[in-house]
């Protein structure tokens, strides 16, 4: 995708402006001030891929240092999730400061008070909870103890989407053995699995 898109970065960018100013025109019509797009995700790009002719290429510094003026030249307000592994200082390159978005606080830290990890735990229960309830489950009657949640909210580290893909991998863990709880043991499968992953 990224070889088709340098081939024609100049057309591919003439496309999305057009869709872009039609949204906002739209937009706009519909009695809203304006866009604004969420580009979330990008912190995940791959760190490098390589071409057919065998040639290693550094996606996220093409993405967000090479085409730094590309994606700042957006017609709308956008916001984007940046690695923080990118060696420049991109708050030269893109003329603004970036922001750094902590995790959920989950885990309980010196001079910080103690409700601040409890509330984030309970938060990610809530979201943990929200999203069984759309799939007809019940986290209560999905884990084997009550331990388990918290093993995986404290793994998460509070990034919502990890504890997402953990308690996922838990129940698939579950599935695989036919069990109709999810163990400690899966939970600790599911753990060693993401733990792989970084």
């Amino acid at each position: 995708i990224t070889l088709k898109l340098e081939a024609d970065t100049k057309g591919f960018l003439g496309a999305v402006h057009e869709l872009i100013e039609d949204a906002c025109a739209r937009v706009c019509e519909a009695g809203f001030k304006g866009l604004v797009i969420i580009c979330d995700g990008c912190d995940k790009l791959a760190l490098s891929a390589t071409d057919e002719a065998g040639k290693s290429q550094d996606l996220q510094r093409a993405m967000f240092v090479d085409h730094a003026a590309d994606l700042r030249d957006i017609p709308c307000h956008v916001i984007y999730t940046v690695p923080i592994s990118i060696s420049v200082n991109l708050g030269d390159i893109w003329e603004q400061v970036p922001e750094f978005l902590p995790a959920i606080l989950v885990n309980k830290l010196a001079g910080i008070d103690d409700q601040y990890a409890e509330a984030g735990r309970t938060a990610l229960k809530e979201v943990v909870r929200k999203r069984l309830v759309q799939h007809g489950a019940d986290h209560n009657e999905l884990f084997a103890d009550a331990d388990s949640m918290d093993r995986l909210i404290t793994f998460s580290g509070g990034h919502i989407s990890d504890l997402i893909l953990l308690v996922r991998q838990a129940v698939l863990e579950a599935q695989t053995d036919d069990a109709e709880k999810v163990s400690s043991d899966h939970v600790k499968l599911s753990i060693r699995s993401r733990a792989q992953e970084y």
